[in-house]
């Protein structure tokens, strides 16, 4: 199940880099986008516990940058 997890950020993160090379900046749309969709897909393939977990897992990847803003 991890490859549709990696899949998914991989085009994410394509679309974003594409954004953000043409345009100079990259939305809020698509990075929030991108965290529900994440979130949704762990409810789905994962149930609860899956979602839980990508939940702590965004709380504390961001909570590092949070640091230093």
């Amino acid at each position: 199940m991890e490859i549709y997890f990696l899949c998914g950020a991989a085009v994410c993160a394509a679309v974003a880099a594409a954004w953000d090379v043409r345009h100079g900046r990259i939305p809020n749309r698509l990075t929030y986008g991108a965290m529900v969709g994440g979130l949704v897909l762990r409810a789905v393939l994962e149930s609860w516990r899956g979602t839980l977990d990508g939940l702590a897992a965004g709380l504390v990847g961001g909570g590092v940058f949070f640091l230093f803003f």
